[in-house]
């Protein structure tokens, strides 16, 4: 086993398209931004936790209720819709490095995914300490049949005909039993520090060793209002089985 230092970094910017202030959304009585932040202060394998945003009412809310959480104050210029997440992520290696510190991986903690538990953190972040051949790590989960790619179709703009995008693909393996299995991004990446500049050249830099989620309410990303709607029923009703 190897010592490794990770940084668990939580984006969480103003700007939302789909809901204002979506990060500070209430989900069942606290802000969507809140669950991540418990999930980031129960692990137990990262050396330091910081949340990175341009609003103040975020970075308020974060200073109030989780002291263990660092604040790095993003820029605007890094805070746009067209902004890459890794701008995010390499500005904070910059912040800790003006500080003396610095880290073998970073761990992205999203707000929009609420289920992500303390268990699974640690356990990706586990693995990724025992397999020094992979550059990251991240959680993915199968896609559902109907949500295939081959089964997915595209719209003609001129006269709103409907076709398979991958017809020639969609022909040969039409059903279920003839498909390769795909799988879609769940809830977390870890990525290894590039340590010769300090940064990172790829969020899911390869190569990338797989964790597979089973559950798939685990994975819901909670990005509009009814996906809200459909987190808060499911955390209500896990509270009943309880």
């Amino acid at each position: 086993m190897q010592d490794i230092n990770i940084l668990g970094l939580i984006p969480a910017r103003g700007g939302s398209k789909s809901i204002k202030l979506k990060n500070l959304h209430p989900l069942l009585g606290k802000p969507l931004l809140s669950y991540i932040c418990e999930v980031a202060e129960k692990s137990k394998s990262l050396s330091h936790k910081a949340m990175s945003s341009d609003h103040k009412d975020i970075c308020s809310h974060v200073i109030n209720n989780y002291k263990s959480i660092d604040i790095i104050k993003r820029p605007k210029t890094i805070s746009t819709d067209n902004s890459h997440v890794k701008e995010t992520i390499n500005q904070a290696l910059d912040f800790y490095l003006k500080k003396g510190i610095t880290f073998n991986s970073v761990a992205l903690l999203q707000p929009t995914s609420p289920f992500l538990e303390p268990k699974v953190l640690d356990d990706l972040i586990n693995i990724l300490v025992n397999k020094p051949e992979y550059n990251a790590i991240q959680s993915v989960q199968e896609i559902a049949h109907n949500s295939h790619a081959f089964n997915q179709r595209i719209i003609d703009n001129t006269d709103k005909s409907v076709r398979f995008y991958f017809e020639d693909k969609r022909e040969k393996m039409f059903n279920k039993q003839k498909k390769e299995k795909l799988y879609k991004f769940s809830n977390c990446v870890i990525t290894r520090v590039n340590k010769d500049s300090n940064k990172i050249d790829s969020v899911f830099k390869k190569p990338s060793l797989s964790y597979l989620i089973e559950d798939h309410f685990s994975s819901l990303d909670v990005d509009s209002l009814d996906e809200f709607e459909i987190a808060e029923a499911l955390m209500k009703h896990r509270m009943g089985d309880n």
